[in-house]
């Protein structure tokens, strides 16, 4: 019974962190260096403009966004 409950308790606190995760990427990728709300498409011409569209960096970016609009 105890590890049936820790086992549901690091679940929950997973699912937390996943989620809170989430927020902050959804966050991250739609607000600028100036903290104006821009969207995904400005957020990530931005990324383009300084790291190039070749660049490890922005293509990590794009399928982040990919992955939040699901």
């Amino acid at each position: 019974m105890f590890h049936y409950n820790l086992w549901n308790y690091n679940i929950t606190f997973f699912l937390d962190i996943i989620l809170y995760l989430k927020i902050l990427n959804q966050a991250d990728m739609q607000i600028d260096k100036y903290g104006n709300d821009v969207g995904y498409n400005k957020r990530l011409d931005d990324i383009e403009s300084r790291y190039g569209s070749e660049s490890d960096v922005f293509k990590k970016c794009l399928e982040l966004v990919k992955s939040i609009k699901l």
